[in-house]
């Protein structure tokens, strides 16, 4: 059904064939509407390509129908990747995703109370260093969507061990964050000696702790991300030695990339869209105060390159599994 003006609630449920407050029920979330009726609805707001008016829900619901993600910096491309899969969740759901760093939200609230936020999704929560930025909001951690980091960090033990290295160290992350927590964990199954260099998720830290890490005169190299996989990349380079040939490769998170590093890198993969998903139906449902969803961990992929090798071996071929 096509309309000269823009479509208003009266307009779906007249397609709808119910009440408008029942448009309004089904659009804020509401329990207790049909599924039929449900389903009526939603075909209508599809079919008109109806867009409630902001303001206008704001006024009679007291919300503003929008979530802040915050991020401690915005130039992270792996953030990117968790925006777009919360902020495509949130959409289907009725909500907006603002997106700020922490610098913006630590000034008793900044922009969080400036735009009236509904809820916070908070990424690297441990990076914002105490400082206070909540006051009384919903609230997600993006550690708290189950992903099976020390599954990821055993899936490279398994493989180094199997091309026959013996001196392992561990670059990066620091040692408050959970995930780069789970990630040495599961390393420490294949290799209980296994020295871990902790520092920040950046290549600037891969490249200056791989100093101090060569000192174990390691055969292989787990970088706690893929960024900091590129640093140690560049530091070995600038040694004389190279990757896989000298000193074998892993990293995590398999950016875009990866495979155009050089060469290309060895990483466990993670479903990045897929966590920002999860974080964002986590906090609509607290905001809806349903119970939350029940998620089983996501149990992460290693992706085989080029720079990993059985030790003085040739590289392993590309594959995943």
């Amino acid at each position: 059904m096509a309309l000269a003006r823009r479509p208003t609630i009266k307009d779906v449920a007249k397609i709808a064939g119910v009440t408008y407050p029942t448009v309004s029920r089904v659009l804020s979330g509401k329990p207790y509407v049909a599924i039929e009726t449900k389903e009526r609805v939603l075909s209508a707001i599809s079919e008109l390509g109806y867009r409630p008016s902001a303001a206008a829900r704001s006024m009679v619901t007291q919300r503003t129908h929008l979530i802040a993600m915050l991020v401690p910096h915005l130039t992270d491309p792996n953030f990117g990747i968790l925006f777009s899969g919360a902020e495509r969740t949130a959409r289907e759901q009725g909500y907006s995703v603002l997106v700020a760093d922490f610098d913006s939200a630590a000034d008793n609230g900044g922009i969080l109370a400036e735009h009236r936020v509904d809820g916070v999704l908070v990424l690297e929560p441990q990076n914002f260093h105490g400082q206070e930025y909540i006051t009384d909001l919903p609230l997600v951690e993006l550690d708290d969507t189950p992903v099976d980091h020390r599954a990821g960090g055993r899936l490279v033990g398994q493989h180094l061990r199997q091309l026959g290295h013996e001196r392992l160290v561990f670059i990066g992350g620091p040692k408050d964050a959970p995930h780069a927590v789970g990630r040495y964990q599961g390393l420490l199954e294949d290799y209980p000696n296994a020295t871990w260099y902790a520092g920040d998720w950046t290549a600037e830290s891969g490249y200056a702790l791989l100093e101090t890490a060569l000192q174990h005169q390691p055969t292989a190299i787990f970088a706690a991300n893929d960024y900091i996989a590129l640093g140690v990349i560049h530091g070995l380079r600038n040694k004389g030695l190279s990757v896989p040939q000298d000193i074998s490769l892993v990293g995590f998170d398999d950016i875009p990339l990866a495979k155009h590093f050089n060469p290309s890198l060895t990483t466990v993969q993670q479903p990045l869209e897929q966590q920002g998903s999860m974080a964002a139906t986590f906090l609509i449902a607290k905001l809806r105060g349903q119970k939350t969803p029940v998620q089983h961990a996501i149990s992460p992929n290693l992706i085989l390159r080029e720079s990993t090798a059985k030790q003085g071996g040739k590289t392993t071929k590309q594959k995943a599994h």
